[in-house]
């Protein structure tokens, strides 16, 4: 099949109508049954396809800590870190970054306001981080080897006019759903493209399901596609995708295709890919000077990090029904900021 992909993405309706669709007679002359799709579909829109890659950007979010590392003789404890205690310590603090970079989909815009739909874990950075000694039996220790504090945040949508400066608006760890967004500057009525599809029913998704992903594995837009396996039903994993999934893709959106063209439907973002972790021994970070030269054994400090193994191939969504469900339960949060939070959920 010539760009399979190519002949998938058409639908006419305005997202959030709250309008119904008529049903339709596919490609080939079958009638509908009311059901996802279960095979790739006939037929295509090019420029339906582009609108709807228009909507989904890059997002790029940084934390900015103060680090402060203790020699095992100064028995730091976590009750001894205060401010007077910082203060005194600032000569031998040091700047460092975490970066995370995801995808976000432009969900809202009005003359004030835009706003984005994407993971929490993307955009949340934990605010203190603590890293302990271990005693003579390897155990963690009470004693401090690094405190780092985070001191700012930044949070930037790629490649759309005022991207910069996004604030958290809404944020639920556990779910790992997140809605960004900024007021803009008055009187700059310019357009930011925006998600104009309509929502679907991710429990309606049968095994075999073909969804189409849209997201930035490692930094670069794509769109691919997979099969759905309904039988995960934990919370913020309402169903599997057997696509491939990359660092980047997180918050990437998930349509499904109901009696094909133009019946498609946003039924959920992925959010994580199914992994095992292994303990690894690296060279200790705040030791650059340790470090030897290329191809010279290391002979400085090593320390343990933890290492994700990935599965490629298990894919977790979240149903859009738990979006709804967050959007809703955060109505006074997200109105606080000036949007209309009904306009989210229609």
């Amino acid at each position: 099949m010539k760009n399979a992909l190519l002949l998938t993405i058409v639908l006419s309706l305005g997202f959030l109508a709250g309008c119904g669709h008529q049903p339709v007679v596919v490609t080939g002359g079958m009638p509908g049954d009311g059901r996802y799709d279960l095979i790739e579909p006939m037929g295509g829109n090019a420029g339906r396809i582009h609108d709807l890659l228009e909507s989904v950007r890059m997002i790029n979010a940084t934390a900015y800590y103060e680090r402060y590392n203790f020699a095992p003789e100064e028995r730091v404890t976590v009750d001894s870190v205060n401010h007077q205690f910082l203060s005194r310590n600032k000569k031998r603090s040091e700047i460092y970054t975490d970066n995370a970079v995801g995808t976000a989909t432009i969900i809202y815009k009005d003359n004030d306001h835009v706003a984005a739909l994407t993971c929490a874990h993307v955009v949340e950075f934990e605010d203190t981080t603590y890293i302990y000694y271990a005693d003579i039996n390897g155990e963690i220790s009470n004693f401090l080897y690094q405190v780092a504090i985070k001191r700012r945040q930044e949070l930037g949508i790629a490649d759309i006019k005022y991207g910069d400066n996004m604030q958290i608006l809404a944020v639920d760890s556990d779910l790992d759903v997140a809605i960004i967004g900024k007021k803009l500057p008055p009187g700059d009525y310019r357009p930011i493209p925006t998600f104009n599809f309509p929502f679907g029913r991710a429990e309606e998704l049968d095994w075999g399901s073909k969804v189409i992903l849209v997201g930035f594995p490692a930094g670069k837009k794509m769109i691919t596609s997979g099969m759905v396996s309904p039988n995960s039903r934990d919370r913020g994993r309402d169903f599997l995708v057997d696509a491939l999934f990359n660092r980047g893709f997180s918050g990437g959106i998930v349509m499904a295709i109901r009696d094909g063209i133009p019946n498609f439907e946003l039924v959920g973002i992925v959010s994580a890919v199914a992994a095992d972790e292994e303990a690894v021994l690296i060279p200790d970070p705040s030791y650059v000077s340790d470090r030897p030269a290329h191809g010279q054994p290391y002979i400085g400090r090593p320390i343990i990090s933890p290492r994700k193994v990935v599965k490629y191939g298990v894919t977790y969504g979240i149903g859009i029904e738990a979006i709804r469900e967050f959007i809703a339960a955060n109505r006074e949060a997200i109105e606080g900021y000036g949007l209309k939070s009904s306009l989210l959920l229609q």
